[in-house]
């Protein structure tokens, strides 16, 4: 089952230079989003170990709110 872990709004700190989001900043959000979702598995603490590919479909645009699902 999806369930929504992060939303969000894209401002303009979070571009680069040339008016694009960051893609360590998506990858950021990405992993506060899977933290929220391991959180009702596990007790302990976890950790992102290995990410070996993300393919960005779309880029976000200044004030655009996002969302991130998360899927057990």
């Amino acid at each position: 089952m999806k369930e929504l872990s992060v939303k969000g709004r894209v401002f303009p700190s979070d571009l680069n230079h040339k008016g694009s989001v960051f893609g360590g900043w998506i990858m950021s959000k990405m992993d506060k989003a899977c933290s929220i979702a391991v959180e009702s598995i596990m007790r302990g603490q976890a950790v992102t170990v290995h990410v070996s590919e993300i393919n960005f479909k779309k880029n976000p645009f200044i004030m655009e709110i996002f969302s991130l699902f998360t899927q057990r």
